[in-house]
């Protein structure tokens, strides 16, 4: 008798999952599985019935037939409520709560999504707010790694009108990215902003280069019909469109980069930086700058000396603290122009 209790709790829970599915897929019709077992008024299985075909081996066919039932029903498991549990293949819709998935015991990674056939790794999406929101309080909210050979992508935003990627900070870095041999950010939209970074107190886009030759933020124009690789605005009168900073790294040296190159023309190598300059201009079969303005097209700030330095750069101009003007010859040559 024992065991024909258990066949009959593992029946009776089989055709409780049985109504569940049924109640569930609104294009059945509810039928009724022909076993020659009685029935009692809601469906179940009579018990005295069971009970009387547990000798001869009946009960067995009944969980065939019941389980014949469910597999008629097809796979409704795809869709999943609060609840329920998760279904490879499966979707969770109509969930009222947040589905919660937390590691306490180790470093291992809570959730590992992969794709080898050319598929997302994670996809998110959201009617009206983020499709993909990470969060940390030391760590990284979200990290995206790229091992292929120069075809992957680390972490993509791409936007048709709006933007690909926000980075936000109220203290401070909205986007970092750092390469060792690359850009450390590259944005592309084809109507909004390919990268649009805002912050409060700390930095908007933050791009850090090791290599030499590497950029750590790098704006190009294609366009032959004219564009902005790089596009810096001021919105009061004490901002900063795009500003260039060279230090020596809290060295004390004493000795400095420059703080923005722009150049023009074709290269066959970056120009090369000088020592101390705060802006350098080079032009290929043109001119270094151009400088126009309603008050004056170039302002030369008086220094705090009464005269030229000992020696300078052959081309120096050098206005001292009286407002005389002086021009090196190269050494200790000055010539006073005005």
């Amino acid at each position: 008798m024992l065991e024909a209790e258990a066949l009959l709790a593992r029946l009776t829970q089989l055709e409780a999952d049985n109504r569940a599915l049924r109640e569930r897929l609104e294009t059945l019709e509810a039928s009724t599985v022909e076993t020659g077992i009685e029935a009692d008024p809601a469906g179940s299985m009579s018990r005295r019935s069971l009970l009387r075909r547990v000798g001869s081996g009946a009960a067995m066919l009944g969980i065939g037939a019941i389980g014949a039932s469910v597999a008629a029903l097809g796979a409704p498991a795809a869709v999943l409520a609060n609840g329920e549990p998760v279904t490879i293949g499966g979707t969770i819709t109509d969930a009222m709560t947040t589905t919660a998935i937390r590691n306490h015991v180790n470093d291992n990674d809570v959730l590992l999504a992969a794709s080898s056939a050319g598929g997302l790794g994670v996809h998110g999406y959201s009617a009206l707010n983020a499709g993909v929101y990470g969060d940390t309080l030391s760590g990284d909210g979200v990290r995206g790694v790229s091992l292929g050979d120069g075809i992957g992508v680390g972490v993509r935003g791409e936007s048709v009108a709006n933007i690909g990627i926000v980075g936000s900070t109220t203290s401070g870095i909205g986007v970092q990215g750092i390469s060792k041999t690359g850009e450390g950010i590259e944005g592309a939209s084809t109507s909004g902003d390919g990268v649009h970074g805002f912050s409060n107190t700390g930095h908007g886009v933050s791009g850090f280069a090791l290599g030499r030759s590497s950029r750590g933020v790098s704006g190009e124009s294609a366009s032959a019909s004219g564009g902005t690789g790089v596009w810096g605005e001021a919105a009061s009168p004490d901002g900063v469109g795009v500003r260039g900073y060279a230090w020596d790294g809290g060295q004390a040296s004493g000795r400095f980069g420059t703080g923005v190159i722009g150049s023009s023309g074709a290269h066959g190598s970056p120009p090369v930086p000088r020592a101390n300059t705060g802006v350098m201009g080079v032009g290929t079969h043109g001119r270094g700058g151009v400088f126009s303005g309603d008050v004056a097209q170039i302002e030369l700030v008086p220094a705090a000396a009464s005269t030229h330095p000992g020696s300078g750069a052959r081309g120096d101009l050098f206005v001292d603290k009286s407002g005389r003007l002086w021009f090196c010859k190269g050494g200790r040559a000055w010539k006073q122009l005005a």
